[in-house]
């Protein structure tokens, strides 16, 4: 019926006017669907970005201590070495970061690669001890990671620090303090310097923040309207879908902390509102969700769904116009005119109805509801959009953004507690598993580089195990490439560039270009980063002895050895993403059920949005722990796509939860409660579907032994598209059974899932 439905309407398409229809499209691309297709917008994201601004800020900073130095000491070159030392080791923890949390993470970095430079400056007068400390440190580096990802810059001052020490000269017992010293100047140098760019810039990067996460909006805007393209497959657009939201949620976060952290001037109250706002459009595109599979089957290729997918692109590129204003910190730009697509829409509505009533067909009827609720919905989204131009116009009062509210359970946590670490002393903690692999890790690499019939560069084994070694198996597999291409790419880029020129001047430019790329591209894109270090560190050597030789080749040798180390202790002791799915899972139920039970007992606007913050923190969570386990060994896969599809209703039923508090906050007061308290039923209910899925997923805890456990076929869960009245309280019913029915799905799938790991 599907087919034969199509070829209809492609047939009524050419009665009634296909040829008009394309003219409005024609009409309203040219000024806006081409523009982010121009080369200029990807280079303008990074050139404005606050990624970029900071690794402008480190070479600026590292270079200038470096010459401060050099000018100070009369150009002693092992004082410029030990202060510049001291500066790059702190550098590594001036990451984008809130200035109430930057102060901090920059002075433990200092601290902790102070300590890890005196340590190993005494331990290398013998090689028990410098073994010894070698191990402490690396393992309680990597512990450290406990605390969190803020928590990894630090850990890895810490192991640079030491890595620089043991590949420096060695110093008596009476020259060790000199040597330290030098080391601590540089990096309180570097500090002091860190902390002034960030207070002068702490507004700057709060715009950048802003736009980083509108950005990545508007292309999970561009990932829905893929949806309703001619090609779509329902199960791709949902994979990167889901993915794309762990995006966006991960920016979110990065925003609120640097935006809410502290709202004291009309300008900062202005932003904290936007951002605010597009918390609230985020939600508008989430409940936003149609049964796309009915609409692609009845009008899959036609051009009211070529329309709509155009209206949806539009509101993505308008949302890239309201990040570029902020990047730019400029007017903006001229609307976007959405008039053609909606007028086109609405005529299609038109005739789509005519035709629909004159056939009478009851499966028609329900696409063309399903199809009309998609257009007011994303009518609705395309209003939000465009409300943030109006908040961007109106200064706004500190008071009136948050009156009395609390913003800090909405912000990262930052907690130092040495209680942490000792909460992470067991085997089965990952952390604990990862410092041990760690340990074990730069042990073998110490003795090796100690074996090896040079020694000059030998602790770069060292390096770039320290590097590789994540405390996932997906990201060490990552990293362990983008290592050895980003270092073998940077051998011959350094090679090239010191056969054509060794002009100090030509060198320093190349050596502060090479900085600036490390430091912008640390946690975008490492591979640049590895390439940039690679070329830094040739240059460091031969600025520092211009006649050693075979510096490259050793690069590449320790470079193979230090990945292959890593690559290899990543299987002992492991932490296999499917040991921790179960709990994560579980975690997800919990905040699906108080995000329901927020909507359905009309919770405050407060308790509402940290409901729906846990929701997305925990949907982020469960996408990115499973994208992770795809990337594991095919043994170490637990019932893949079970879960997918769990996964997958899981997010269909925070849609539908958010596409029901849409419609309740329209109500009033009185006749909101009236209608939600006449749900107590299906409350339960749903409460009940949820409590039993939770109980399922715990016993959906794997052993060591067993193969993986696959399905196939079911890889998407089935819609329900309500259908649309006038009534709200008829609106209001059906979303609630829609709710109903995912839960039932929810707890189905829980129950597969323990059957296959039984």
């Amino acid at each position: 019926m599907g087919k034969a439905r199509r070829e209809r309407v492609n047939l009524n398409q050419k009665r009634y006017g296909s040829t008009l229809m394309r003219l409005f499209r024609i009409f309203c691309r040219p000024m806006s669907l081409s523009a982010p297709s121009s080369p200029s917008a990807p280079l303008q994201k990074i050139l404005f970005s606050q990624h970029f601004y900071n690794g402008l800020s480190v070479g600026g900073g590292v270079m200038g201590a470096v010459f401060l130095a050099y000018l100070a000491s009369g150009g002693d070159l092992a004082i410029t070495a030990g202060m510049a030392s001291g500066a790059v080791c702190v550098s590594i923890a001036d990451i984008p970061s809130p200035a109430r949390h930057k102060r901090y993470e920059l002075l433990a970095a200092l601290v902790f690669s102070v300590l890890a430079t005196l340590a190993v400056g005494f331990a290398r007068h013998s090689l028990w001890t410098l073994g010894i400390a070698v191990l402490v440190l690396s393992f309680f580096t990597a512990l450290a990671n406990a605390y969190g990802k803020k928590a990894m810059p630090v850990s890895f001052a810490a192991i640079l620090a030491m890595i620089m020490t043991l590949g420096g000269p060695e110093h008596s017992f009476a020259e060790v303090p000199r040597a330290v010293a030098l080391f601590a100047g540089g990096g309180m140098l570097y500090f002091v310097y860190a902390l002034a760019v960030a207070r002068r810039l702490e507004f700057r990067t709060r715009q950048q923040a802003f736009a980083e996460s509108c950005f990545e909006l508007a292309q999970y805007l561009r990932v829905k309207a893929s949806f309703y393209g001619q090609d779509a497959t329902l199960d791709e657009c949902y994979g990167m879908l889901m993915r794309q939201q762990a995006a966006v949620v991960d920016k979110q976060q990065n925003a609120r902390d640097f935006v809410l952290g502290r709202i004291g001037t009309p300008r900062e109250a202005q932003l904290a509102q936007m951002l605010l706002a597009q918390f609230d459009l985020f939600e508008s595109v989430l409940s936003s969700h149609t049964d796309y599979q009915l609409l692609q089957e009845w009008y899959g290729g036609s051009d009211p769904m070529m329309l709509l997918r155009d209206l949806v692109g539009k509101a993505a590129l308008d949302l890239d116009r309201v990040a570029y204003t902020a990047l730019r910190d400029s007017e903006a730009p001229h609307p976007v005119n959405y008039k053609a697509e909606i007028f086109a829409l609405r005529y299609e509505i038109e005739r789509l109805e005519r035709e629909t009533a004159a056939e009478g067909m009851a499966a028609a009827i329900t696409a063309l509801k399903a199809f009309k609720e998609a257009f007011e919905r994303i009518s609705q989204c395309v209003v939000l959009v465009q409300s943030l131009h109006e908040i961007a116009q109106k200064p706004l009062c500190p008071e009136a953004v948050a009156a009395g509210i609390d913003l800090q359970p909405f912000l990262t946590p930052a907690s130092y507690s040495p209680r942490v670490l000792l909460e992470h002393c067991r085997l089965d903690s990952p952390f604990f598993r990862y410092a041990l692999r760690m340990t074990l890790a730069m042990g073998c690499g110490f003795l090796v580089a100690y074996l090896l019939p040079y020694s000059t560069h030998s602790y770069w084994i060292l390096l770039t195990i320290a590097v590789v070694m994540r405390s996932n198996f997906s990201m060490t597999l990552q990293r362990r490439t983008d290592r050895i291409l980003g270092n073998l790419t940077g051998c011959v880029l350094t090679a090239l560039l010191l056969q054509f020129t060794r002009h100090p001047a030509a060198l320093l430019l190349a050596l502060f270009a090479s900085l600036v790329v490390a430091q912008t591209f640390v946690v975008v894109r490492y591979r640049y980063t590895a390439i940039a270090s690679c070329v830094m560190a040739l240059l460091q050597i031969h600025f520092l002895n211009p006649g050693i030789p075979f510096a490259i080749g050793e690069r590449l040798i320790d470079t193979l050895v230090g990945a292959l180390f890593a690559y290899g202790f990543s299987f002992i002791l492991p932490s296999w993403e499917y040991r921790d799915l179960p709990r994560r899972l579980r975690d997800l139920l919990a905040a699906n059920r108080r995000y329901v039970e927020a909507v359905l007992c009309a919770s405050s606007d407060f308790d509402y949005r940290l409901a729906r913050k846990a929701m997305f923190d925990n949907i982020a969570a469960v996408t990115g722990a499973f994208g992770r386990m795809l990337q594991e060994p095919a043994t170490r896969r637990r019932a893949v796509a079970v879960t997918q599809s769990f996964i997958t209703a899981n997010y269909l039923f925070a849609a539908h939860v958010a596409a029901l508090h849409v419609l309740v906050k329209r109500l009033p007061e009185a006749e909101k409660r009236e209608i939600l308290g006449r749900s107590g039923d299906h409350r339960e209910a749903i409460q009940g579907c949820l409590a039993d899925a939770q109980d399922l997923v715990t016993r959906a805890v794997v052993q060591e032994t067993g193969a993986a456990f696959v399905l196939g076929g079911e890889t998407t869960v089935p819609e329900t598209a309500p259908a649309v009245t006038a009534d709200p309280r008829l609106l209001i019913a059906q979303r609630i059974r829609v709710i109903d029915a995912d839960a039932e799905e929810i707890r189905r799938l829980a129950a597969k899932m323990a059957m296959a790991e039984a």
